[in-house]
């Protein structure tokens, strides 16, 4: 039925938790700063890095379209105590804040042998998710999930978030994917079904841990309510 599978990462691949509220970050992302010459309390640190992101947010214009690059934040956090840092060091900074933050990161059961099975069935696999690719990207390789997709399409990297039909159209031209051919499969619909509707694809609504309620006025081709993945080819294959 279909040659072309597009996933979201979050929730529907891999399971996570963060948590940028504990105390424990701050007072460590306070000692990383420092290392320098950027010195912060720790209230003081997330207090700015709260004002900066709100900021990006709001001079984006559109901030349910728009997706802000983080390491914009890192590195105002950087400026505003006269440090001039280097790209890597932004980037260590963002990957510091991500790990001290993060509670859980593991693959949903099946995931893995999900993916590989369309693989074996040449299908071809694309990820578009709305993420932080300073992030994500480690994340990816940590996951094994770096070289099973043909296409990877992070928000941040592409500016533009789900539903925001830019941001499906990107992946669909740049490589010229037959919509009739195609599903998106997600677990939050006010992204990736919606998203899919908007730009005439079908979709798998994978209800998750990390899930909305399912909206019964967003139609979608396939219900998945018990979360187990095998039943992307159940539904699509056999």
């Amino acid at each position: 039925m279909y040659k072309n599978y597009i996933f979201d990462l979050y929730g529907t691949l891999v399971d996570i938790h963060t948590n940028e509220e504990k105390d424990e970050l701050w007072k460590k992302m306070s000692i990383f700063y420092s290392f320098y010459g950027a010195k912060y309390d720790s209230h003081d640190l997330k207090a700015k890095y709260n004002k900066y992101y709100k900021k990006m947010v709001e001079v984006s214009g559109e901030p349910e379209v728009i997706e802000i690059d983080l390491e914009d934040v890192f590195f105002q956090l950087f400026q505003k105590k006269g440090v001039k840092p280097k790209k890597k060091v932004v980037r260590e900074a963002a990957r510091t804040f991500r790990l001290i933050s993060l509670e859980r990161l593991e693959l949903y059961p099946y995931a893995m042998n999900v993916l590989k099975e369309l693989k074996e069935k040449d299908k071809k696999l694309y990820l578009l998710t709305n993420a932080q690719a300073c992030f994500t990207r480690n994340e990816l390789v940590a996951l094994g999930l770096d070289e099973m997709f043909d296409g990877i399409y992070i928000s941040s990297e592409v500016g533009i978030k789900k539903p925001a039909k830019a941001a499906f159209n990107s992946i669909i031209s740049d490589n010229k994917l037959d919509l009739k051919k195609t599903v998106m499969i997600g677990n939050d619909y006010s992204t990736d079904i919606v998203g899919a509707n908007i730009i005439g694809m079908d979709s798998i609504y994978i209800k998750s841990n990390n899930v909305n309620e399912i909206d019964q006025k967003i139609s979608c081709k396939f219900t998945i309510k018990s979360g187990d993945l095998r039943e992307i080819i159940e539904a699509t294959i056999k």
